[in-house]
C-alpha cells in the first residue's frame, strides 16, 4: 500500500477522484497524509488533486475544504470541520462530526451524525437517516427518510418513500411524499403539499396557518386545551377533540378550541380523524438517541426479506415453467408471494418490538410510555396440497441436477403451505 504525505496551506482544498472505496478523518496540524492501493497526485496552487484505483485513506486537518468529485463506492467522512463538497458518490455516505456539507448525488444510503452545519441534497437514490443538525435541503430522494433533532428548517420537493421526522425548530416543508407521513414535534410552519400515502401528526404546532394534503388519511393527535382551529374537507371527518363546531357540512368540517392561535388547513381523499394526545413529548429526549439506533435502523427490513423471497422465485421461475407449465408455477408464485408478505410482517413485528422496549426503558426512568396500536394482520389464503405427481416431478429435477435437494426442500414445503 502506498502512502504519501503534503503539506497545504488552510485556503488550500483536496479534491478526489477515485475508483473505490474513501475514508476521510480530520486531524490536528497542517499536513494531508494519504494511503491507499495506487494513487496519483498533483499539486498546485488551489491545493491538491488525488486520483486513485482502490481504497484510499485520507488524513487532513480540521478546517480544511474537501471536495469530491467521483467516488465509485463507499464514503466515510468523519470529524471534519472544512466546508464539503460532494459531487458523485456510486455507494453508500455516512456523514459524523462535519460541518456544512453540499451533495449532488449518492446512488446508495446516506447516513448522517451530528452535523455541525446544514446539508443541501440533490439527489439520494437510496434512503436517508440524519440526526442532529441545522437545515436540511433536498431535491429528489428515492427511498424512505427519517430525520430528527434539526435547529433550523425542513425543505423537502419529492420523497418517494416513507417520511419521518421528529424535532424541528424550524419550519417544514414537503411538495410531494410518495408514502406515508409522520410528524412530531414541528415548532415552525408546515406545509405539506402532497403526500400519497397517510399524514400522522402527533403534537401542537406553532401559531400560523399549517397546511396538510393527503390521498390517504389524516390522524391529528393534538394535546388537551391547547389552541386550534380546523379547516378541513374529506370524504370522512372523525371529530374525538370534542371542538367548537363552527360550521359543518358534507365533506367539510370547521371546528376550533380557545382563541384557535394554531390553524390546520386538513384536505384528504381518506378519512380525517382528530384524537386527543396525552404524550409527554418532552420525556421523549433523554433517550432519543436509543429510539433511533433501534427503531429506526430497522425500517426497511421486511422490504429485504420480501425482495430477497421474491429474488429467489425469480431464479427458479423459468425452470418451473418448463417443467409443470405455467399454472403449477403460478401457483408456487402465489405461495412464495404469500410467504414474502408474511415474512415483511415479521420484521415489521420486530420493529414494534424494538420500539416497545425503547418505552419500556423510558418508564423505568419515570419518562412516558405510549403504545401505539399494532396493525391488523391480513387475512391469508390457502392453495390445495400438492399432488403426488408435482412432487414426484420435483424429485426428478433433482436426479436430474436441475435443482438442489435444498432448493426442492423448500418448493415442497412452499406448495403444501
Amino acid at each position: 500500500m502506498a502512502e504519501k504525505s503534503f503539506e497545504l496551506y488552510s485556503e488550500q482544498n483536496v479534491n478526489i477522484i477515485l475508483n473505490g472505496d474513501l475514508v476521510v478523518r480530520g486531524q490536528k496540524g497542517d499536513d494531508v497524509r494519504v494511503s491507499g492501493d495506487k494513487f496519483e497526485f498533483e499539486e498546485g496552487k488551489s491545493g491538491l488533486t488525488l486520483n486513485g484505483s482502490g481504497d484510499l485513506k485520507l488524513l487532513l486537518p480540521h478546517s480544511m475544504d474537501l471536495s469530491l468529485q467521483s467516488v465509485n463506492g463507499d464514503c466515510d467522512i468523519e470529524d471534519f470541520s472544512g466546508r464539503t463538497f460532494i459531487e458523485e458518490v456510486k455507494g453508500d455516505l455516512l456523514l459524523r462530526k462535519v460541518a456544512n456539507v453540499s451533495v449532488t448525488s449518492v446512488n446508495g444510503d446516506l447516513t448522517g451524525r451530528n452535523i455541525d452545519g446544514d446539508l443541501s441534497i440533490t439527489s439520494v437514490r437510496g434512503d436517508l437517516k440524519v440526526r442532529n443538525l441545522y437545515d436540511l435541503a433536498i431535491s429528489e430522494l428515492g427511498g424512505d427518510i427519517t430525520v430528527t433533532n434539526v435547529e433550523g428548517s425542513i425543505s423537502l420537493s419529492k420523497i418517494n418513500g416513507d417520511i419521518k421526522v421528529r424535532h424541528v425548530t424550524g419550519n417544514l416543508e414537503i411538495g410531494e411524499g410518495g408514502r406515508d407521513l409522520n410528524l412530531r414535534n414541528v415548532s415552525g410552519l408546515v406545509k405539506i403539499g402532497r403526500i400519497r400515502g397517510d399524514i400522522r401528526l402527533r403534537g401542537a404546532l406553532s401559531q400560523g396557518k399549517h397546511h396538510l394534503n393527503a390521498n390517504g388519511d389524516i390522524v391529528i393527535r393534538w394535546p388537551k386545551k391547547v389552541p386550534l382551529l380546523v379547516e378541513a374537507t374529506a370524504s370522512e371527518i372523525r371529530d374525538r377533540l370534542s371542538l367548537e363546531i363552527v360550521s359543518q357540512e358534507e365533506g367539510h368540517f370547521s371546528g376550533k378550541i380557545g382563541s384557535a392561535d394554531s390553524i390546520l388547513i386538513l384536505n384528504a381523499e381518506g378519512r380525517i380523524i382528530l384524537k386527543e394526545d396525552t404524550e409527554q413529548h418532552d420525556s421523549w429526549d433523554g433517550y432519543q438517541d436509543f429510539e433511533f439506533d433501534i427503531a429506526s435502523d430497522l425500517d426497511g427490513l421486511g422490504v429485504y426479506i420480501a425482495g430477497e423471497i421474491n429474488s429467489r422465485l425469480t431464479e427458479w421461475s423459468t425452470r418451473l415453467e418448463k417443467e409443470f407449465g405455467p399454472a403449477f408455477t403460478a401457483r408456487i408464485e402465489k405461495t412464495a408471494q404469500e410467504a414474502s408478505s408474511r415474512a415483511e410482517r415479521a420484521a415489521e413485528r420486530a420493529v414494534r418490538k424494538a420500539e416497545k422496549a425503547a418505552r419500556k426503558a423510558r418508564w423505568h426512568t419515570n419518562q412516558s410510555n405510549w403504545s401505539p396500536q399494532p396493525p391488523q394482520p391480513r387475512a391469508q389464503s390457502k392453495e390445495a396440497n400438492a399432488s403426488e405427481e408435482e412432487k414426484l416431478k420435483i424429485l426428478r429435477m433433482v436426479e436430474k441436477g436441475i435443482i438442489s435437494p435444498n432448493e426442492a426442500s423448500t418448493l415442497l414445503e412452499a406448495i403444501e403451505a
